[in-house]
């Protein structure tokens, strides 16, 4: 049996001059319990080019769960996308995920002791 494989590209169309989101970090979890994770880098040395895309060999495991970290920081969870043509690379739009880490509410001001 061969392995299957999944190619994410993403596409931040919030930061200007990094819409291919550079620097993005992919986490894919697997059912096998692995999680695989990449960065998207569109070069391996000097003078070279690859394509823009977070490639991962996933064998006989199923994906369970998408998680991209944009160039930004922020975290932003995907559905895994449906099997399509095989070696087709699947597109991430930002924003069209779930954010990953909720925005956490300012602490309370601590009372002062009275006096």
């Amino acid at each position: 049996a061969h392995g299957r494989s999944l190619a994410l590209v993403l596409a931040d169309r919030e930061a200007p001059g990094n819409r291919a989101a550079v620097g993005a970090e992919v986490a894919l979890t697997l059912d096998d319990g692995r999680t695989l994770r990449r960065r998207v880098m569109p070069w391996r040395s000097y003078l070279s080019q690859v394509p823009g895309e977070a490639w991962f060999g996933t064998g006989s495991a199923a994906v369970r769960a998408i998680t991209v970290r944009w160039p930004d920081g922020a975290r932003e969870r995907f559905d895994v996308p449906a099997p399509g043509s095989p070696g087709a690379p699947v597109l991430l739009a930002r924003g069209t995920g779930t954010a990953a880490d909720p925005p956490r509410a300012a602490p309370a001001a601590a009372a002062e002791p009275s006096k």
